[in-house]
């Protein structure tokens, strides 16, 4: 498992690059394109299966940058915490 001093690292990449007007931008974009603002209908099982992984990549870019440092040690501490019980 990567440091808490990496977590944050990358966390704080996440949100110079995403917290910027065109990081924004590029939000929205990946908002629209990936299906998150509807739902979305496929005809085969392989078809929503791929687009459901489209979409929990912005799910998980918009909780990384929405996330406050602090919760995020949390978290990780956490987590920490439960792996060595």
């Amino acid at each position: 498992m990567r440091s808490l001093k990496d977590i944050i690292g990358i966390h704080e990449s996440y949100l110079a690059v995403f917290k910027t007007k065109d990081g924004e931008k590029v939000i929205r974009h990946l908002i629209k394109k990936f299906g998150m603002a509807v739902p979305q209908c496929s005809s085969t099982g392989e078809q929503a299966i791929y687009r459901e992984g489209q979409r929990s990549v912005v799910l998980a870019i918009l909780n990384y940058i929405n996330k406050d440092q602090a919760e995020l040690i949390a978290q990780i501490e956490d987590a920490l915490k439960n792996k060595e019980e």
